[in-house]
């Protein structure tokens, strides 16, 4: 996954393939979502716009979000820095949805995550 800075409070992210999403995924979070990578600092509870673009599709998704998760730089177990961002607003069920229904069959994997 690439992650790039537009402004302060915003992220694009890039996942490639399904393996990635899954990797970043947080199902566990209310409306969904996702861990991503970065260097940049964020405050718990604030708003950011991420802009997702998923695999080969054409179009990008833009949402609103808000930080959940911090991992800091030199965190425990090697884990890479960044953000927990939770979607929100009208476009959270829609996203959430679209992602469970790409990872359908990683429901059950023991796969290591960038979460828990």
């Amino acid at each position: 996954m690439e992650e790039k800075q537009i402004e302060d409070e915003a992220l694009v992210a890039i996942i490639h393939n399904k393996d990635e999403l899954y990797e970043a995924y947080m199902p566990f979070i209310q409306q969904g979502g996702l861990f991503i990578a970065t260097q940049k600092q964020f405050q718990l509870r604030s708003e950011v716009r991420l802009t997702l673009k998923l695999f080969d599709e054409p179009e990008k998704i833009s949402v609103l979000t808000q930080v959940v998760w911090i991992t800091p730089t030199c965190a425990q177990d090697g884990r890479r820095a960044g953000v927990g961002l939770q979607f929100l607003g009208d476009q959270a069920k829609m996203i959430q949805t679209k992602i469970e229904t790409i990872l359908s069959n990683y429901v059950h994997s023991n796969k290591k995550t960038d979460t828990m």
